[in-house]
């Protein structure tokens, strides 16, 4: 697996929210703000772990 930044994955998320709607955009957006170092982000078949 990958690992990118905390800073990185917030922004990757953030940018996905922007094509999400309702609920899922707000999900997203509420998991830019509490991403931490070692957790996975699933961005459709691409895992990264956070450091």
């Amino acid at each position: 697996m990958d690992t990118i930044t905390r800073e990185t994955a917030a922004k990757l998320l953030i940018a996905r929210s922007y094509a999400a709607t309702g609920d899922t955009a707000a999900k997203l957006r509420h998991q830019a703000d509490t991403v931490t170092p070692g957790q996975t982000i699933h961005l459709g078949k691409d895992q990264l772990v956070v450091r």
